[in-house]
């Protein structure tokens, strides 16, 4: 039925690889619910949210949304929230997809609790300075963003079901520094042809919904972030057997401009046009959302 899940993480890009790997020729993904209206106003074409919110419609529900694969491509979909599954469930789902791709995004911690907790403010129709920092605080320790956060806490759970090389793993940095390697590199992981990617132009790779790092985080809760997370980036790096230098850097506790010849120096150097792009796609709206739609990225910024 499925050969690929994206299991999020939430606001670390998941809406950009859908658009983009809907639009290789090779792969199918659904585009709605095959029973009219969905329940909620998070659930849409991409987010599915079979395994956390509508298991009890059972998987004929969820196949139905795969039937019109007639030809046999390779099929999966996204849903941002799959990473915090517990792992009963991930045992029922390996029950049913015992062989599934895995594709996992994930952003500096210190951003992407920073950037749910803007999102869950604009929804509350409060402004920056409505909120205080205790407010601010409450949501960054929440289960729901503290769960998202802990990446390390999220694989372990996936790897404890299924085989660590069914996961792939890729940073939102390298989103927006060479997003045309990272959509090639996720082709391979699914099992299809990366070289459809080749041919699409660099401003189509960056027309989808994500989120880039948006607007300057309060200086005292840069530091309660920072002192949050940076035990655990450390201990996430010897984890992933990964150099997240470039996390560290961004939290200002290494200098801005790694050596030359460092490792992992430049690896993730991004497009100003790109970035400027993500920036105003999280003013306009959430692009979490099914049915928000940040404006396209303008072409003078490339």
């Amino acid at each position: 039925m499925l050969t690929f899940l994206g299991i999020g993480a939430q606001t670390c890009g998941t809406p950009w690889l859908d658009a983009n790997l809907r639009r290789h020729p090779g792969l199918y993904m659904p585009e709605g619910p095959p029973d009219g209206p969905s329940d909620g106003p998070s659930d849409g074409p991409k987010d599915l949210h079979f395994w956390d919110r509508h298991r009890h419609r059972g998987l004929d529900w969820y196949r139905g949304h795969f039937a019109a694969n007639t030809d046999g491509r390779p099929a999966g979909e996204i849903t941002a929230t799959y990473a915090g599954l517990e792992p009963a469930v991930i045992h029922a789902m390996h029950e049913t997809l015992p062989d599934i791709r895995i594709v996992y995004l994930i952003r500096n911690p210190v951003r992407r609790a920073w950037s749910s907790a803007r999102i869950a403010l604009a929804r509350a129709e409060m402004t920056l300075e409505d909120a205080s920092d205790a407010w601010f605080i409450d949501h960054f320790h929440s289960r729901a963003s503290s769960v998202q956060s802990d990446y390390e806490h999220c694989l372990r759970r996936w790897t404890g079901v299924y085989p660590r090389d069914h996961i792939h793993v890729e940073l939102f940095d390298d989103v927006l520094a060479d997003p045309r390697g990272v959509l090639k590199r996720c082709a391979r992981h699914i099992g299809i042809d990366p070289r459809p990617f080749d041919d699409m132009p660099d401003e189509t790779l960056a027309d989808a919904s994500t989120h880039g790092p948006g607007d300057s985080i309060r200086p005292s809760l840069h530091a309660h972030l920072v002192a949050h997370f940076t035990p655990r980036i450390r201990a996430f790096e010897d984890y992933l057997g990964r150099d997240l230098s470039v996390w560290h850097r961004q939290n200002g506790l290494l200098p801005a401009t790694p050596r030359r010849g460092a490792k992992g120096a430049g690896r993730t150097a991004t497009r100003p046009g790109l970035l400027a792009w993500f920036r105003r796609a999280v003013a306009a709206n959430d692009p979490e959302t099914p049915g928000g739609s940040p404006p396209r990225p303008d072409r003078d910024d490339s």
